[in-house]
């Protein structure tokens, strides 16, 4: 479980089967989990609650428009 002191969340890029299995997983075992793809039809197709983000998450860019100071660790699933 998180602490307010240090940041346990998973960035997870790749919507695909395993990623949303996993994605899935570590959200009810209460862990912050974003899960990014660039393909918008990807994302749709989850038709979840997890927290997405459709775009490149290596972009730096990115850094500035999303807070991801809750997130640790980062798991790269593409296919």
């Amino acid at each position: 479980l998180e602490s307010d002191n240090e940041p346990n969340g998973v960035i997870i890029m790749g919507d695909n089967p395993l990623g949303h299995y996993i994605a899935k997983y570590l959200n009810a075992q209460k862990i912050s989990v974003l899960i990014t793809d660039p393909s918008k039809t990807r994302l749709a197709n989850g038709k979840t609650d997890l927290t997405s983000f459709q775009g490149n998450i290596l972009d730096k860019s990115v850094y500035e428009r999303l807070d991801l100071s809750r997130y640790s660790k980062f798991l790269a699933l593409s296919d």
